[in-house]
């Protein structure tokens, strides 16, 4: 027998549930793990963690496999255990690679509760299941509504990756090539690539643009159309409306290209454009809710309805490579072959080298916040907010302050600045100097002198 030992950690949360004894709740419980990320049952412990136990009767586990069998249609491992010199009985669940129910109904797990899965949630799975999308599946709209001129200029641009398209052909034959139309009615993805007016079905399905100013919003633009007019009409609304464009011209370069002057957008142009694309292909168009871009005086946030898909941790969004996944299959195929996004996962990536090479900080990736997904963007790589991020403590965030327009700091400026002791001003500023915020300026002993890295 497994003996099961009732530590501090083992309490009921989202993969480990107690129950006193065998009843129709439990087999809910079974449901919502499969269906999230498996868990552990505990039978003969009640929800005190009180320890009632059981028969451990040969009869009473087989009534239970079957009950399980036969309600849910899975096979989890059901073995006797022992807690605290009583008999248990402990069945472990794998979460399942399709959506399993229980009595007709859909639990999944969100903490130590069971909740009925949202009936989007539940159809995303079952196209998953027989490998579709949502994207994928046809609507009652007909080719008419398609903006040919759109869909022209995406086939022309879309020669390299796709050379068997012909612009020129017609729309039907264009669409039916790249599996956008059925039957003669479109797809899902289809309508919102190319339709004329693709917000008469989808009624969020657009971006907000906000400039907000102590709660306040002082400006907006809202900017419908087919996703590749909205990808056009946000950027050329951030450049002429909403953010500061500066100009430089080139430090070297001969010839007419290098005389031309390049733009220096106050986030990195690529970035944006990068984050933008990954909302319009990646966000839930199952959920409404429109993609909303709000520009505070300090920072830039994206965020877009639906979070990560499967559970995607935001932190391997900085690994190089980390896995790609997408929610929206064709519409995804159709920016790749545009090539306004790629297949392997680096536009993250790339958003993080744009930020680095404008002196920025790196941006956030914020997932489930209000149901959906955000990037954050800073202004200020050495805000106070920001160095608070970076756990400084305040004697370090008050030199950074002081010194980040220029200037220089010894250790006996610091102590004075700081209120501190020599042993202290020394430690914190080795610390800021191996964090990369500060650099050694002069001599060693007391000449040395310290400043911001630019």
């Amino acid at each position: 027998m497994t003996e099961v030992f009732l530590t501090p950690d083992l309490r009921e949360g989202e993969q480990i549930e107690f129950k006193v004894k065998w009843n129709d709740k439990a087999v809910e419980d079974l449901c919502a793990f499969a269906n999230t990320r498996g868990g552990n049952l505990f039978v003969g412990i009640d929800d005190d963690r009180t320890v009632a136990g059981m028969s451990g009767s040969d009869a009473e586990m087989q009534s239970i496999t079957s009950a399980i069998s036969n309600t849910l249609g899975i096979s989890p491992r059901v073995e006797w255990g022992t807690a605290e010199g009583k008999t248990i009985l402990v069945i472990s669940v794998e979460p399942t690679d399709w959506v399993v129910a229980c009595k007709g109904r859909h639990y999944t797990r969100v903490g130590s509760t069971n909740r009925e899965m949202p009936r989007e949630e539940l159809t995303r799975r079952m196209l998953r299941q027989i490998g579709s999308s949502w994207d994928a599946l046809t609507t009652s709209a007909s080719i008419d509504e398609i903006d040919t001129d759109s869909l022209r200029r995406f086939a022309a641009l879309s020669k390299p990756r796709i050379p068997y398209l012909d612009p020129d052909q017609p729309s039907e034959i264009v669409l039916d090539k790249l599996d956008l139309v059925r039957e003669g009615s479109l797809t899902h993805a289809g309508l919102l690539l190319f339709g004329r007016e693709p917000q008469r079905s989808y009624r969020t399905a657009l971006v907000r643009i906000a400039r907000v100013h102590d709660g306040e919003i002082l400006s907006e633009h809202v900017q419908t159309g087919n996703l590749f007019a909205q990808l056009d009409g946000v950027m050329d609304a951030l450049r002429t409306r909403f953010l500061d464009v500066r100009y430089e011209m080139p430090s070297s370069g001969s010839g007419v290209e290098g005389m031309q002057r390049q733009e220096i957008w106050e986030y990195p142009y690529v970035a944006l454009r990068e984050a933008i694309n990954n909302a319009l292909v990646h966000r839930d168009y199952m959920v409404p809710g429109d993609i909303q871009i709000r520009l505070y005086d300090d920072r830039l946030e994206i965020w877009n309805p639906g979070p990560l898909i499967n559970d995607l941790d935001p932190a391997l969004l900085r690994i190089d490579p980390h896995p790609s996944r997408r929610r929206n299959e064709l519409i995804a195929e159709i920016f790749h072959a545009a090539g306004l996004i790629e297949r392997w996962g680096t536009g993250t990536l790339r958003m993080i080298k744009a930020c680095r090479q404008q002196d920025l900080p790196e941006p956030e990736f914020v997932d489930k916040e209000g149901g959906g997904f955000k990037v954050i963007f800073r202004r200020d790589r050495y805000s106070a907010d920001q160095l608070r991020r970076l756990e400084l403590n305040e004697r370090q965030i008050q030199a950074v302050l002081s010194l980040r327009a220029g200037g220089v700091i010894s250790n006996s400026e610091y102590q004075n600045l700081t209120g501190s002791e020599k042993r202290t001003a020394s430690r914190d500023l080795t610390d800021l100097v191996d964090r990369g915020i500060f650099e050694r300026v002069g001599s060693t002993g007391r000449g040395v002198r310290y400043r911001v890295r630019r």
